[in-house]
């Protein structure tokens, strides 16, 4: 789907972002799933007094990843896969990350460590690894994961899925149709907030997993952001992103024009939104 939209510059200045992509490996700083988040925390925080005092902020379960599709762009991969991100702070530590487990009554899930992770607007969360006290952990899980008592399991405790979450992991890949849209900004702002409006068409609820990036004004392509949120069965939800563009002034001797294009991959085709620019 491909629409366009008519802006017009403001004040000619705008402030800039990096166009170079963050590719780091499960050792390596994370930027921030709205800040789009890895996940919504399914229930408040937990704890347990055992050999080591957990607490687990938010546990999701999402169908793939996000990670660089090129040297300037992400996308989503690996959409037909399972996987549940669990974030935790381990007060009494560190815990290796490999003590860490997914079970679900018939097996048992250590950590994934992929080769490369990219996200925005984190703030300081990182990738959890021994000799540090909070991360995020990745777990790949089978093809059809029993449902039977869904749980994060660590040395002396543990986290039990809550029944929004057993019922995710219970049903099939949701089909998530999503529309891109630039809400109106104020004159002299310098921040954009781009809206994904997501229709879940399907008859039970799930987790919508996006990929953002940008074409101009001054820029060949960069990503922008990784865009998730639960969505209900039939329902739509509209997601936000604030996006800085860079610098950009109407050049005297060109037609006084340019234009900003939003790609946005997911597992259902996605969405494109290009912007004119009218100075």
């Amino acid at each position: 789907m491909r629409r366009r939209a008519l802006l017009a510059s403001v004040g000619g200045s705008l402030a800039a972002l990096a166009g170079c992509i963050d590719s780091l490996n499960d050792t390596g700083d994370l930027p921030t799933e709205q800040s789009p988040r890895d996940g919504t925390p399914s229930e408040s925080p937990t704890e347990t007094d055992a050999a080591a005092s957990v607490t687990v902020s938010s546990v999701v379960h999402q169908w793939g990843y996000v990670v660089p599709s090129s040297p300037d762009s992400i996308g989503v991969m690996k959409t037909d896969t399972r996987y549940v991100v669990a974030d935790v702070a381990v007060e009494d530590g560190p815990l290796d990350r490999d003590t860490f487990a997914w079970t679900d009554g018939e097996s048992e899930v250590r950590p994934t460590v992929l080769e490369e992770f990219y996200r925005t607007d984190w703030g300081d969360d990182q990738w959890y690894e021994g000799g540090r006290d909070r991360g995020l952990l990745l777990f790949e899980l089978p093809d059809d994961p029993a449902a039977d008592a869904p749980r994060l399991e660590w040395p002396g405790g543990g986290w039990d899925a809550d029944e929004s979450l057993v019922g995710q992991l219970s049903a099939p890949r949701p089909t998530m149709n999503a529309s891109l849209s630039l809400e109106d900004a104020t004159d002299g702002a310098t921040e954009r907030t781009v809206e994904i409006a997501v229709t879940n068409e399907s008859d039970h609820e799930g987790r919508y997993l996006g990929a953002l990036n940008r074409v101009g004004p001054m820029i060949a392509y960069t990503p922008v952001a990784r865009v998730t949120g639960l969505v209900g069965a039939g329902e739509t939800e509209t997601l936000t992103v604030a996006d800085d563009w860079m610098e950009y002034t109407v050049s005297e001797d060109g037609d006084g024009s340019a234009s900003v294009t939003y790609h946005l991959d997911d597992a259902d085709g996605g969405d494109t939104l290009e912007v004119e620019l009218d100075g």
